[in-house]
């Protein structure tokens, strides 16, 4: 494992708003900040390697961050993160479900989809940051119980709290090889606590493909040689199955691909954020710029070319 992941890093406090932001992205994913004008800023982490895990006790003012579309497919990531709320409230917003969060209670999100946070006045959490190849063992589809409120008051959340707490606290005053060996418990305690969310919509295998499906198309939207043969060899499923899962919404996994690719590149060009269409097509996994344009065309009624001369001259 890489040092700069099993040191722990002493408390620091910003008081930056754009170093802060830069933290918050190295730390956890891609994603934009946003506070009410004109209030001040400041934010403490202190960062711990727990194994595969990262552990980290936040505490901010203010604050509301998106992980949009567009930044999970320019910076992917393919964690969960579990949050425990010890000061404040928050929510989250994921899958179409908002959650709302205050002292005690526990949040999850997928780094892999886009995601709102919204922090309305000052909080303090500790955010475990977990690779989903490290949880699906322990629990199935672990995408499900995102945006949905783990209570404070219950039994198992006040186990999960004391304990993450604890954890964090001591983290400093356990050697290494002991932290290492501890992700291990720390994902049983997480998995007991998941399990034990109520409200969480029971999965089919078909919506849990599904769901695996998408999570690992946006992660890889910008390969061109993504075919439905590669998704699926990828959740280790056959390419009739994967069909299936899609067609319960009427669609297929490639157009689905297709719409999704479309969608991202139509909010690049609208923000000007490259500086060719080609730039933006390539980007996204087109490899002919004609199939590109028609496509584009067909289901925005506009060319690219046309969106992307409409952002420079405003900006011009």
């Amino acid at each position: 494992m890489d040092t700069a992941e099993r040191r722990i890093e002493a408390s620091a406090v910003w008081a930056s708003r754009q170093q802060w932001e830069e933290q918050v992205r190295s730390t956890y994913a891609g994603l934009t900040m946003s506070m009410q004008r004109g209030s001040d800023f400041f934010a403490r982490m202190r960062l711990v390697g727990f194994g595969r895990l990262q552990v980290s006790e936040v505490e901010s003012g203010p604050v509301s961050y998106e992980r949009s579309d567009e930044l999970v497919a320019d910076v992917p990531s393919d964690h969960l993160l579990l949050s425990v709320k010890y000061s404040g409230n928050g929510a989250v917003e994921q899958f179409g479900r908002r959650a709302q969060a205050g002292r005690g209670d526990i949040l999850l999100y997928d780094t892999s989809a886009p995601y709102r946070l919204e922090f309305p006045d000052t909080y303090r959490e500790v955010v475990v940051k977990i690779p989903r190849s490290s949880l699906v063992s322990r629990v199935a589809t672990p995408e499900r119980f995102s945006a949905i409120r783990l209570d404070g008051n219950s039994a198992v959340a006040r186990l999960v709290s004391r304990y993450l707490r604890e954890l964090s606290m001591e983290a400093e005053a356990l050697p290494v090889a002991a932290r290492d060996r501890l992700d291990s418990a720390i994902l049983d305690i997480v998995a007991v606590g998941l399990t034990n969310v109520e409200g969480v919509p029971a999965i089919s295998d078909s919506a849990g493909h599904l769901s695996r499906a998408k999570t690992f198309m946006r992660a890889h939207a910008s390969d061109s040689s993504l075919t439905a043969g590669r998704i699926a060899a990828a959740l280790n499923i056959s390419v009739r199955t994967l069909n299936r899962a899609f067609a319960s919404e009427n669609e297929s996994a490639m157009k689905w691909l297709l719409d999704h690719r479309l969608e991202v590149a139509h909010t690049a060009l609208a923000e000007g954020r490259n500086r060719s269409v080609s730039d933006t097509a390539f980007e996204l996994g087109f490899s002919d710029l004609s199939h590109f344009s028609r496509s584009f065309k067909s289901k925005y009624d506009v060319t690219p070319s046309e969106v992307h001369h409409r952002r420079s001259a405003e900006i011009r």
